[in-house]
Order: structure tokens, then sequence, then C-alpha cells
């Protein structure tokens, strides 16, 4: 449909319904001069979207386009903007019709994960191109399994962000698998992902699919490096996979063209994967893997975390996140630092703690696989820059519970003088507590979490830390204290004069 004919109906349904303010039908009425740049929104063009009129403009504008367009029944359809993002598919690129077969990775662990009946992603190596459609037919047997069939990995709605470099809205699309064969197509194309319970006793899935084209994709163990340099980086899918059993880099392909070292690249992503199971006190053997997603528009933050995947930049991260070798002798922080939210134990943790104890993971990595230390963050780069941080607190006249709780790295400071003193293993054993914690013993106010972390800190410590979190300002309780009286009081020397 024309923009004008779009943007007067827009207006019309503003304007009947009386849902938004005078100033907002005004903004609406504008969306004549404004839809050509909200249709196709790009790295190089971003759309503006930096008003609450604007930003309720864009809602109700892409709301009515897909609704005119009644993508559900057009499977022929293709949103304005898919050759922007997700991309387009050449059209001289072959269209497979051939068996996949998906090992199933799928139940919950020891982690903050969704609970139980979860559809969890297994890769297929396909593409859907926009308009297309694409046959997916399944074993009679697993009709009953209920699996959906999910194209794209873009499901996150960024109308909220103040400009847009793609189409803000969820650009994934799903279909139920409750028949032998289905027909799936998307508007804006995508991978092709199945998804599977985790309630399912499979230990494999085997699936024909047609009319879909090859995407980039190599597994650990299972690609030969060789076959990924001869071809399979080439594969025409705009978005390409790299996977292990615990770990998948969703990013865009052109990133990947010229990648040579596959293996190395995925071996030290599994290493990284297992320091964070080794500190978290769990096992390196996963039941699923974790997922790292490249978008153009990050909906929250520079990089956030889910229950599901993590989401970062299409920029140097991404960048650095695909080069072993420049990853390995330089590190990632805020990459590194969003696998230690899939880590942290959540019912432990409280607004005061969660960026902190993050950094636990962040710094082993350091420490343990780049093997350059626990100090390299800016500003604490030595023993000597965080004792001055420390003194610099404890010093001044305003250091409390509240400043300790909005300053990461100066709470941070404080784990690193416990692990300066007592090693990691302090720390796994404190983890290894939590988790082996009933859940009926969970703490649930702030101050039982305090408490908690205190008492499992002594006992890893085999120390009574009472005087040290006094002089930090963590308001332990009496109670707290009474219980560690037995172990030997430990306080560190660098804040002897405060002893």
């Amino acid at each position: 449909m024309a923009c004008r004919s779009y943007c007067i109906l827009t207006c019309v349904l503003l304007l009947i319904t009386g849902a938004f303010s005078l100033k907002a039908q005004s903004t609406a009425s504008k969306l004549l001069t404004h839809v050509d740049s909200l249709h196709v929104p790009s790295p190089s063009k971003p759309v503006l979207n930096n008003t609450p009129e604007l930003k309720r403009a864009t809602k109700i504008g892409y709301r009515e386009y897909n609704l005119l367009q009644d993508f559900d029944h057009h499977p022929e359809a293709k949103a304005v903007g898919y050759k922007i993002f997700p991309g387009d598919v050449p059209a001289n690129a072959t269209r497979v019709n051939q068996t996949v077969t998906i090992p199933v990775k799928v139940g919950t662990q020891p982690l903050n994960d969704p609970g139980s009946v979860y559809y969890r992603a297994h890769s297929t190596g396909l593409y859907v191109p926009a308009g297309e459609k694409v046959t997916i037919t399944i074993n009679d047997n697993d009709i009953k399994q209920y699996f959906r069939a999910q194209i794209g990995v873009h499901n996150d709605d960024v109308t909220h962000l103040d400009e847009f470099k793609r189409i803000p809205f969820d650009l994934t699309v799903t279909f139920r698998l409750d028949a032998k064969q289905v027909d799936v197509y998307s508007p804006y194309g995508g991978l092709l992902l199945i998804n599977i319970a985790d309630t399912t006793s499979l230990k494999t899935v085997t699936l024909n699919v047609k009319g879909a084209v090859k995407a980039p994709y190599f597994k650990l163990g299972e690609t030969s490096e060789a076959d990924w340099n001869l071809s399979i980086r080439n594969n025409p899918g705009p978005w390409a996979e790299l996977a292990t059993d615990n770990i998948v880099l969703t990013v865009p392909s052109y990133r990947i063209r010229k990648l040579d070292n596959p293996v190395k690249l995925m071996k030290f992503w599994d290493e990284v994967m297992n320091a964070d199971a080794d500190l978290a006190a769990m096992p390196q053997k996963r039941m699923h893997h974790e997922r790292i997603i490249i978008d153009n528009d990050v909906a929250y933050g520079y990089m956030f975390t889910t229950l599901d995947k993590i989401v970062s930049p299409d920029d140097e991260s991404c960048e650095w996140m695909l080069n072993e070798q420049f990853i390995r002798s330089h590190g990632s922080w805020g990459t590194f630092h969003e696998l230690g939210h899939r880590h942290q134990y959540w019912p432990f943790e409280d607004g005061a703690t969660q960026e902190v104890t993050v950094n636990l993971y962040t710094m082993y990595v350091y420490d343990k696989v780049l093997h350059k230390g626990i100090y390299q963050h800016e500003g604490m780069e030595s023993r000597q820059e965080v004792i001055a941080k420390i003194m610099s607190y404890i010093s001044s006249p305003d250091a409390g519970y509240n400043k300790w709780a909005q300053d990461p790295f100066l709470a941070l400071a404080m784990y690193i003088q416990i692990i300066d003193a007592f090693g990691w293993n302090a720390i796994k054993t404190v983890n290894a507590a939590y988790r082996n914690t009933p859940k009926d013993q969970f703490p649930k106010t702030a101050q039982q979490k305090i408490d908690f972390r205190f008492i499992t800190l002594c006992k890893a410590t085999n120390s009574n830390l009472s005087r040290f979190f006094e002089v930090w300002r963590i308001p332990v309780s009496y109670v707290a204290k009474k219980q560690v009286e037995g172990h030997k009081e430990w306080f560190p020397p660098e804040l002897g004069a405060y002893k």
C-alpha cells in the first residue's frame, strides 16, 4: 500500500480512538513525511525516535503497516527494510532440499534458566529467504513433540530507543510443527531454528527442509575446518553461526567470510565457558548452550543478558569476539561480563551486588584463560591502584553501604582483597554453598542476603571477617557475627591502621 494511504489510515485511527493527546495526533499526522525514513532504517541512516510523540507514532505506524500487509496470510510478502536487516539472499542462491539431523540439547541446569516447559532453539545451518515458502517435513512419530520452527533470532522490540537502525519490532516468526508437512515463511527472512521442549527424551531430531538456503555454520568437533574454508563460510545466508556444545555465536555473515581458524576460535570460547562453570561450581558439561546474538540495535544498554541470550552490538566487540588471537591477547571485558551474568546465582544477589559479583567471572577469565591476572580494569590495573581506591573510600566522610552499593568497582575491590588473601577457591566455595542451599532456605530480604554472604565467606576462608566488613561499612547483623565467632579473626594488612 502506498505510504500516503498508510499514513492517512494511521492518523484516522488515532483520531477515532482518542487514545492520544492532541500533540500526539499532530505528531501522527506528520507521519506523512516521517514514514519514508521509518520504513528503511539503516546504520548509515538511523531513524530518529527521541520524543514521546515519535515513539508513539513509531509504534502505531509499524503496527498498522503490519496489519495492512497481512503478513500472516501472504507468504510471498516482504517487509520494507528487510534487505538492510536482517539481510537479503541472492536470487541465484541454491534453494536446498535436504535432510537435517539435529543433536538435541535440552533441560535446565544450575543457572538462571527459564523453567519447563521451555523451547530451546537448535540450529539447522539453514536460512529462510524473506517472502519465500520453506517446507519442513518431520517424522510421523515426532508430530506429538510439537516442535516449533523459528525464523530469525532478533526478537527484541526496540521502539523505546531514541533512534533505531533496523525495523524496530520483533523480527522472528514461529510455526508449530504439528503436522507431517508445514510451510514456514517470513517477511523478514532469518536463520531457521527448531525449538524443542526441554522435557523431551529425544537425543536427535531428523527432518527435511525444502526451499531454504545454506548459511555459514560451524560446529566444533563436527565441521571440518577444510570444508569451512573451502565453501561453508561462503554460503549465501546473510547470518552465520559458530557453535560448540557450550556456546553459539550468531553473527552477520560478512564478519566471518575471511575467518580461517574457527577451530582455534571456538576452542577459546569453550575455555571461557569452562572457566565460568568452574567458578560457578557447576559441571563443565552443559545441558544446553548459551547464545550470543549480534544486533544492529541493542535493546538495553551497550550489551545485555536475559535467561536465554546475550545481545551485543555489531561493532568492535563483535570483531574482537571473532578474532581468537586478539581476544586471547587483549580480552573483551564487556563480553566476558555478560557471560558472567549467565553464571551468577540470582537468588543470592540483589541490587547492590548483581553488577559486582558478575565481574568475578570477568576477572577469573582474564586470570585463568588469558593468564593476565586480576588487575585488568581501567583504574584498577594494579594492586596499588586498588588499595588507593579502597583507602580513598574508607577515609571518606560519606563512606557507607549506600556508596558501596552504588559503585560496582569499589565493591569489587573488596572482593579483590579476599581473592588476594585466600585465592579463587574461597569464591568457588561460596558459590558451591549457594548452589547447594535448599530453596526453602534461600535468603529473602536484603539483610538476609548480606548475612548469608558474610557467613558463607567466613566459612569459605575459615576466618572471622567481622572487622573487615565493619571497615567496609557492610551492615552485618549481630546474630550473623555471633555465628562466626569460632573462627580466627582476619584483617588485610594493607588496612592495618583501621583494625
